[in-house]
């Protein structure tokens, strides 16, 4: 049976029930790759920077509110935590609101209220008993939809700040509705 950490996506549903409602503030994401090394190592645009560097990455709703998420591979899932104690020598903010080229469908979303926060399992972690929460969604007012998932774009080792038409829903079983309160099958 599948150990389920506190931290765990389906464990903080009340937490992530307070974005719903709220506008989003800022997605701040840190990474130890800066943009040089990255475009060195990667092949990908100038504006796909803050979308495809993996690393810890938070969703901000007003002052008092945030989610901040990490990767537990052992589970195939994300987990949402409190704290994070940031190595200022190896981690660099960058934030949405700050940082150029950006997606327009990232920056849109800044100042939009979140209508759901919908949380992503992935059919391989179901067959090999992981927890499979590979992702969580945030959909906008203005119609978009904010993915921070990993294995969901079909790259198993990399966590990823996406919109709804880069996810390979091939890899998705379910997700769950916060706003609905039920899980929709894929």
């Amino acid at each position: 049976m599948t150990d389920i950490s506190s931290n765990a996506l389906s464990k903080q549903i009340a937490n992530l029930n307070h974005a719903i409602g709220k506008p989003l503030t800022e997605i701040t994401r840190w990474f130890v790759l800066n943009p040089e090394v990255f475009f060195g190592e990667y092949n990908y645009g100038p504006d796909e920077f803050i979308m495809y560097n993996s690393g810890l990455t938070q969703f901000e709703f007003g002052k008092e509110r945030h989610h901040t998420y990490v990767v537990d591979g052992e589970q195939l899932s994300l987990e949402i935590i409190d704290d994070y104690d940031i190595d200022e020598e190896f981690d660099i903010p960058y934030k949405l609101s700050e940082y150029s080229p950006v997606p327009s469908s990232f920056k849109a979303c800044l100042g939009k209220v979140c209508q759901d926060v919908r949380i992503w399992k992935c059919k391989e972690a179901l067959n090999g008993g992981e927890r499979g929460e590979a992702g969580i969604s945030y959909v906008f007012e203005n119609g978009e939809e904010i993915f921070y998932c990993i294995y969901l774009h079909g790259e198993l080792d990399s966590d990823f700040l996406l919109t709804r038409d880069q996810i390979d829903t091939s890899k998705v079983d379910s997700y769950y509705s916060l706003r609905e309160a039920k899980e929709v099958i894929c």
